[in-house]
């Protein structure tokens, strides 16, 4: 019996020492904290598309895949104590942000166990004898732990992350046509939007969103709402229903908290040459979108 359990602890270590996005950006979060003055959330369009490179005060790029607003509130609060030069939080409210929850996604809801085993925040529900809470095993699952066993544990998940939470998307050599921005990937991008949309969300999430904003303008923070640049191939698809509920409630967040409203969707100063599929920019595109976020968005807060 004792082998096994010694066995199982070195596999539970070994698992634990391999990087991933929450583990590096959580290390590099808190390496940065007492420096930090613009703060970005959101999903993966602010993820792969805001470089805190290009800013001219320090920024950091707390977004990640799928990041859900109950995330962005959590992670921010959990550290909103140790950001004493913080000035402006940069909430992404893209075409799902408010009808969606991690937990309640049939393919992603996995990612709920990652930010509770690194960040230490559990959705509301999350089930307390689950062992995904707990051990890497759970996590990864037997099947991606042979793999890891057979390569020595060598593998790191979120290679390029850099140091201030940017994880850049490649760009095509020039002459190489880019198959992932066609008309057809526009559709099967917006099927996977509104599969992901769960109207039953809808009033909590605005609400969870309206604490968050209230909590950070009591702090004297900055509030600003971005919404990232797409290509015409999927923003003509939406739901315009949708993108104009979504607007009329961060207008009214705006109106009440004093907030502003940066809305990039449509944007024409961004070209296909800018994107690495329909609606995430690529190194090049991140660069041109994070210094006119630097000029037009943090040049009106941080001098």
């Amino acid at each position: 019996m004792i082998p096994w359990i010694i066995a199982w602890w070195v596999l539970e270590h070994k698992l634990s020492q391999i990087p991933n996005s929450y583990s590096k950006k959580k290390t590099y979060l808190e390496k940065q904290t007492d420096s930090i003055q613009a703060l970005f959330l959101g999903t993966s369009h602010t993820y792969h598309g805001v470089n805190p490179d290009f800013f001219s005060c320090y920024g950091f790029n707390l977004a990640d895949y799928l990041q859900t607003i109950y995330y962005d509130k959590r992670l921010t609060l959990k550290y909103i104590d140790k950001m004493p030069r913080l000035k402006v939080v940069a909430i992404e409210v893209c075409y799902f942000s408010l009808y969606y929850q991690l937990r309640h996604h049939s393919v992603e809801n996995w990612r709920d166990y990652f930010y509770s085993q690194y960040w230490g925040i559990d959705y509301k529900d999350l089930p307390m004898g689950e062992m995904k809470r707990y051990s890497k095993v759970a996590l990864y699952t037997p099947e991606k732990v042979k793999e890891y066993i057979r390569t020595g544990f060598k593998a790191d998940l979120a290679p390029n992350l850099t140091n201030k939470g940017y994880m850049p998307l490649d760009t095509l050599p020039a002459g190489k046509e880019n198959l992932m921005l066609t008309a057809a990937e526009g559709r099967t991008r917006i099927k996977l939007w509104q599969e992901t949309i769960d109207t039953t969300q809808y009033a909590a999430i605005v609400s969870d969103l309206e604490d968050f904003v209230k909590e950070l303008r009591k702090r004297k923070i900055e509030v600003v709402f971005i919404n990232t640049p797409c290509l015409p191939v999927v923003t003509t698809l939406c739901d315009a229903r949708i993108l104009q509920k979504n607007k009329a409630v961060v207008e009214d967040l705006c109106s009440r908290y004093k907030c502003r409203y940066f809305d990039y969707f449509t944007d024409t100063r961004f070209g296909p040459n800018e994107f690495s599929d329909v609606d995430h920019l690529n190194i090049t595109g991140a660069r041109h979108f994070s210094e006119i976020v630097n000029s037009e968005v943090l040049g009106n807060y941080i001098k």
